[in-house]
């Protein structure tokens, strides 16, 4: 049996459009065919399925990454830039997504023309508005002449009132569906602490691992190696939980971003990396990336350029010298001070400022060495 239904506005919201689809096939009724010029959906019916849909726009053509198909994804329309897949594992199962920033694009672009119409729509309003007060206030005669086609002009303004109310529900469709992309873009921590587990669950600590991001990867990938296997991350990225289990290659990364992009998540995880810890802290966001691997070991970052740029960030935000300018400016006056008389706020404000010094010194200097080893293990 062939059902066809008529959809015009799917494409502003399509989270929405997703629902129904799923819904569409819980009832028995699978897509079949999407006419982009009629706004007509092709249903087939079958078997009841529960499936979860994305709906992705995409131009030059859509190509299945490998990592989605061997999440499950599997490709159900694809007409010109528009393509629509579908999985049968439930939402809270399916740990990658397709990269929508094709579609978060266009969305803007059609936000934008919606919104032009909506000034214009506005203004022109505004205008017959004022011209009608006008003629109203000013008690000047006014004539009303019938219409000799009256049924034209009953279907223009029908099809005026359609239009503008397109256009409204349109601009805060589009609004709501770009809204949910973005909150699409936050992800969760990928491992979970064990519940109820038999083996042995150990807790350990790695201190300023933003100075020195590398020293971690390479603990927690010989943890790894010795059967200690990564669960849960504390909400600071200090404390980490390990069940005692079998050893396992899994190559760690650490990544910091200033700015996140749309689809930043979504991109990596198309290439098999797991997301196991993000945590934003000013001034950017550290995410912490996990790929299991057998032999080839998989690279982060495509360009060593890449490397050397995040190293460089890394080691900006870390950069603490400029906070040494005041505190040195400090010093001569203290020992002033102590000269005339040692007193004992003297003492302690010296022993302060010490520790301060010291302490952005190392912060710094633990901050090079981390840029140069990144530096050296790559030209290498």
């Amino acid at each position: 049996m062939i059902k066809k239904v008529f959809k015009p506005l799917w494409s502003v919201n399509v989270q929405k459009t997703e629902k129904w689809l799923s819904n569409m096939s819980a009832k028995g009724y699978h897509l079949e065919e999407i006419n982009l010029l009629t706004r007509k959906f092709t249903f087939k019916s079958g078997a009841p399925k529960k499936l979860t849909y994305r709906i992705g726009y995409q131009r030059g053509g859509h190509i299945m990454p490998t990592a989605l198909k061997q999440d499950g994804w599997v490709e159900v329309i694809s007409q010109k830039s528009w393509y629509i897949i579908a999985n049968e594992k439930e939402d809270s199962k399916i740990k990658r997504s397709p990269v929508r920033f094709g579609l978060y694009k266009r969305n803007s672009l059609m936000l934008t023309i919606c919104a032009a119409f909506l000034i214009y729509g506005t203004l022109n309003l505004v205008f017959q508005l004022s011209l009608f007060g006008l003629v109203y206030f000013a008690e000047v005669p006014v004539t009303i002449v019938k219409s000799p086609l009256w049924i034209l002009t009953f279907i223009f303004w029908s099809a005026a009132i359609v239009f503008w109310c397109s256009i409204i529900y349109s601009t805060f469709a589009l609004i709501k569906s770009n809204k949910n992309l973005q909150l699409n873009n936050v992800e969760q921590t990928y491992f979970e602490e064990p519940k109820d587990s038999k083996n042995p669950v150990i807790k350990k600590r790695f201190i300023l691992w933003w100075i020195y991001p590398d020293k971690l990867e390479k603990w927690l990938e010989n943890m790894e190696r010795q059967g200690y296997n990564l669960h849960r991350i504390g909400k600071k990225g200090i404390t980490y939980w390990f069940e005692k289990g079998s050893p396992r290659k899994i190559k760690y990364c650490i990544d910091f971003q200033r700015r996140l992009d749309l689809g930043y998540y979504d991109i990596h995880k198309e290439n098999g990396w797991n997301l196991v810890f993000t945590r934003k802290n000013y001034p950017g966001t550290w995410s912490l990336w996990a790929q299991q691997y057998k032999e080839t070991l998989p690279q982060f970052y495509s360009e060593k350029s890449d490397a050397i740029k995040h190293a460089k960030n890394v080691l900006k935000v870390n950069f603490q010298w400029p906070l040494l300018l005041p505190l040195a400016v400090l010093i001569p006056s203290t020992f002033n001070q102590i000269q005339q008389g040692i007193t004992t706020i003297d003492i302690i404000s010296t022993i302060i400022i010490a520790i301060i010094i010291i302490q952005l010194t190392l912060l710094t200097t633990l901050s090079l060495c981390y840029y140069r080893r990144v530096k050296k293990s790559i030209s290498q």
